[in-house]
């Protein structure tokens, strides 16, 4: 176990002992389960958190991993699930994730990509629209008038205004459904446009930046590129939540987690990137590991488990003191 590792263990057992005591004979599954790069993917919440929390509580570990479920990212409805959660996954969208416990599982949003939705049939935009409408008229109480306002203006909709966010919000759509519908909209047209809808095609293409920054940083920009209302970070944190252990988010954590290791008040995102992939090889890690590290450390949040840590802001500020000292691994 690195020196970096060891930090990281001991700041979690730290705050489960603060905020969980009877979980702290269950952190080092916990940590371990996180950085396992079989749970890279994004998980699905099948089991209420009391039930995990009892079997973690209890030492029955390997009831939970049997409980762990993940988006199936080798297949292309699950690739587009993960794309549209990623969408849920930033600010200035939160009225349409509201009310949900991970704002990425928003039901109001995933029931047009339930169970053999039919992604091929979606790129016709009407039939798009249409998903959308059933939806509402299946599952009314998860709508409000904002909602239903939103999902009537998609049929206003022509040509290029079907992924620009800022004309279907000028044509009376709200700004949150603005961008997660032509966001949708745009990254499903991606991904026929440059892989078919075939999920092997995209993993060939994430499996060719192995050990390859230079690929990487191409690939991450070509997603930025394709799919509206993605940004660097979140273009990144789609690659890496299909479960590819190559890709990483250079989200406020890992920026704020490379800048302690430098000294540094702040760095760019794409100097918190480099840093991750050097420091990984040096270490011998995968760079979503380190990923993951910085961001559980930083955050608190234990999101398999459903679990946060008390006064997360003082959390962080421990965790970033505690990396300084190893700016030099």
């Amino acid at each position: 176990m690195n020196a970096l590792i060891k930090v990281f263990k001991s700041h979690i057992h730290n705050g489960l002992v603060s905020c969980a005591p009877n979980l702290e004979n269950a952190s080092a599954f916990i940590c371990d389960s996180h950085l396992d790069p079989d749970n890279y993917a994004m998980p699905v919440l099948n089991e209420s958190a009391s039930t995990v929390i009892s079997l973690l509580e209890q030492g029955r570990f390997d009831e939970v991993e049997d409980k762990l479920t993940f988006e199936p990212t080798k297949t292309i409805r699950g690739v587009i699930r993960v794309m549209v959660r990623t969408h849920l996954n930033r600010q200035g969208v939160g009225h349409v994730s509201r009310g949900s416990a991970d704002k990425t599982l928003a039901k109001r949003v995933l029931l047009p990509f339930e169970n053999d939705f039919d992604y091929q049939k979606m790129l016709d935009h009407d039939y798009f629209a249409e998903q959308w409408e059933e939806a509402l008229e299946a599952h009314p109480a998860e709508y409000d008038e904002i909602d239903r306002q939103s999902i009537a203006g998609l049929r206003k909709l022509r040509g290029g205004q079907r992924t620009n966010a800022r004309v279907a919000k000028h044509l009376g759509i709200h700004d949150n459904w603005a961008k997660v519908f032509t966001g949708i909209y745009s990254g499903l047209q991606f991904l026929d446009n440059n892989y078919h809808f075939n999920a092997e095609a995209l993993w060939s293409d994430m499996n060719a930046c192995e050990n390859d920054i230079e690929a990487t940083k191409r690939l991450v920009k070509k997603v930025q590129t394709g799919i509206h209302q993605y940004g660097e970070a979140l273009a990144g944190s789609f690659l890496a939540d299909l479960g590819h252990a190559g890709f990483v988010k250079p989200d406020t954590h890992v920026i704020s987690s490379v800048a302690a290791m430098c000294g540094r008040e702040s760095v760019p995102s794409q100097s918190a990137v480099d840093y991750v992939y050097k420091l990984a090889e040096t270490l011998s890690m995968e760079p979503r590991a380190v990923d993951k590290l910085f961001y559980l450390g930083c955050s608190g949040k234990l999101y398999l488990y459903n679990l946060g840590m008390k006064n997360p802001r003082q959390f962080k500020s421990d965790f970033l003191n505690d990396l300084g000292p190893l700016g030099q691994l």
